[in-house]
């Protein structure tokens, strides 16, 4: 049943069967369609997720074992940029020059 405004109040009117249920099924197949898509674009984003924590771990542990390699090394190692300007020295470096951490201090 549709609602119509027909003259000065609300009545009735019947709508046609065969018509409401092709829209219906119509409707019916367009949402499984989208709730299919949606379904695989979740998966999607959930296989991209795990992915993102792999990577963000693996990055943790890179910078950790740089960060060792950096502090504990014998060797200067010391940071420029482009400009030769120094960005980072490690331990070794600060002691082989004469400086301290803190003068390299960003």
């Amino acid at each position: 049943m549709r609602w119509q405004v027909k003259g000065s109040g609300w009545r009735t009117q019947p709508a046609s069967t065969h018509r409401m249920a092709h829209t219906d099924a119509t409707t019916h197949d367009d949402l499984r369609c989208q709730l299919e898509a949606l379904q695989a674009r979740i998966r999607t984003l959930e296989h991209d997720a795990a992915r993102y924590t792999q990577l963000q771990q693996a990055l943790e542990e890179s910078e950790q074992r740089y960060a060792a390699l950096f502090d504990q090394a014998f060797d200067a190692i010391i940071l420029e940029d482009e400009r030769a300007r120094i960005l980072d020295a490690n331990p070794a470096a600060c002691r082989m020059l004469g400086y301290s951490a803190m003068s390299y201090a960003r």
